[in-house]
This record gives structure tokens, C-alpha cells and sequence, in this order.
């Protein structure tokens, strides 16, 4: 399935957005803001549920992780084409 690696790079690429800023905190030797730690081996991916509504359009629950405190989630639509995913209108969202 296309979507969950679709997922796995958008958390990749916040989790390594957030290793730079605490690196560079460390480098300025500055207290860091207050932000919760990261998971050392890098982000979980968590697809829970999905429902397909028409061909290629499908309702999702899915949630990433990029430490302990700190996750994202949505039930949202998900539109498939032939090399990926676009995540459209989120119903519920939440993060942590």
C-alpha cells in the first residue's frame, strides 16, 4: 500500500526537521525549548483503519509518532494516484 510509506516520509521529514533544531540548540550551547525528546531509531508510522469510498478515494485513521510525547493524527480522505497520495479534508485531528 502506497499511503503508509506516503506517511513514513512525511514523518521522516518532520523528525529530521526536529533533530536539526535540537542540534543546532546544542551547537549555540542554549537551553532548548521545551519540546519532547525524539525516538533515537526515528519515527512510527500507525495506520489504524481504512475504508474505501470510491476508486482511488479512501477514509483513513492514521496516526505518526516522532517520540513519546509527541504525535500527529487525523481520520481524513485520501486520494490515490498512480505513484502516490494526497491527504485532502481532515474530520478529527489531534496532536500531542
Amino acid at each position: 500500500m502506497i499511503y503508509p510509506q506516503d506517511m513514513k516520509r512525511r514523518a521522516l521529514k518532520e523528525y529530521s526537521q526536529a533533530k536539526i533544531a535540537e542540534e543546532e540548540w546544542a551547537k549555540k550551547r542554549l537551553m532548548p525549548p521545551s519540546r519532547p525528546e525524539l525516538f533515537p531509531d526515528g519515527p512510527k508510522v500507525d495506520l489504524r483503519w481504512c475504508v474505501p469510498l470510491l476508486p482511488a478515494v479512501t477514509l483513513v485513521l492514521s496516526n505518526y509518532y516522532i517520540g513519546p510525547h509527541c504525535s500527529h493524527g487525523a481520520i481524513r480522505i485520501v486520494l490515490f494516484y498512480g505513484f502516490g497520495t494526497i491527504e485532502t479534508v481532515s474530520f478529527v485531528t489531534w496532536i500531542s
